[in-house]
């Protein structure tokens, strides 16, 4: 009997236990607001408000970055750059703080459209671009487009194969109010781990500055799912090879999102680029080898 009766007062205590953890997190997650140090400033286009920061000294350099990401993505780079370049970086639209109108369409057309009236009401031109992931196929695109405006591009793990997209993203449309109310810290913390290959980075600071763009809003849903266009354009990686202006694809070695065979698919169609392969970093190689990628970026452009 005493047995039992210990049995039963053990597993109360492991029951009060995670209740009381559970109820400690709840109140500590709740304070946690992640606060920009950037100065941020805003401007329309095309109905679009969107939020952009310019710092820095030297050549001007745009950073765009990758799907479900914003401006702050590349806040762990900026110290490393800003004595050598002139930054431009926004949020695209549909993204972080930028307008999420949900009628608009967010394919890599009208998405390269959009940063070209960016670029031109900042007179941000001629001038080097950087993308990342989906942003580094916007990035080769407006090269395509506009060689004499773009002198060198540098891509992270570029998303130029439709087969990145298992999957048909716009079944979660239905749902897509569900879907938000799926993201929360938990499963943000799930989605970042494919993200970054070092993990001590994601803290509930980190969680916040990814998660505070779509937790709760079914509109950010719908305009990443409108955005996966880009990435399931089916002009791309081909209709690159046209492209003369130098190219940098710059790939982590432990990137879990965009596999080497699609880097190594781009670099043989791209005729005037070069593939580098970053040993420390995953995806999000701005955020995991800071210093690493940004000796790379000034070794390449301004040499």
């Amino acid at each position: 009997m005493n047995t039992i009766i210990f049995a039963l007062l053990f597993l109360f205590a492991i029951l009060l236990a995670i209740y009381f953890a559970f109820r400690w997190h709840r109140k500590y997650a709740k304070k946690i607001k992640y606060k920009p140090t950037t100065e941020t400033s805003y401007l329309t286009v095309d109905d679009f408000k969107i939020r952009y920061s310019i710092s820095g000294q030297g050549p001007k350099l745009v950073l765009i970055h990758g799907i479900g990401a914003n401006l702050n993505t590349w806040d762990s780079i900026i110290p490393y750059l800003d004595d050598s370049f002139t930054i431009l970086r926004f949020d695209l639209p549909g993204f972080g703080e930028s307008s999420k109108l949900i009628s608009a369409s967010y394919n890599l057309d009208h998405q390269c459209e959009r940063i070209l009236k960016i670029l031109e009401a900042l007179d941000f031109t001629p001038c080097y671009l950087c993308g990342s992931s989906m942003g580094g196929a916007i990035a080769l695109w407006l090269g395509k487009l506009h060689p004499e405006l773009f002198k060198k591009i540098i891509t992270l793990a570029p998303a130029t194969n439709k087969s990145l997209l298992p999957l048909n993203p716009n079944r979660l449309l239905i749902s897509s109010r569900l879907t938000s109310l799926a993201i929360n810290e938990q499963t943000m913390r799930l989605i970042l781990n494919r993200v970054v290959h070092n993990t001590d980075l994601i803290n509930p600071l980190y969680i916040e500055k990814y998660l505070r763009h779509f937790k709760n809003q079914p509109a950010s849903i719908k305009t990443f799912i409108g955005a996966t266009e880009v990435i399931a354009d089916k002009r791309l990686p081909k209709q690159l090879a046209n492209l003369e202006t130098p190219v940098s694809i710059y790939w982590g070695q432990h990137d879990k999102m965009v596999p080497f065979k699609y880097m190594d698919e781009l670099s043989n169609i791209l005729p005037n680029s070069s593939l580098t392969v970053d040993s420390t970093a995953g995806h999000h190689s701005m955020e995991d080898n800071p210093k690493g990628l940004s000796s790379h970026i000034k070794v390449f452009l301004l040499s």
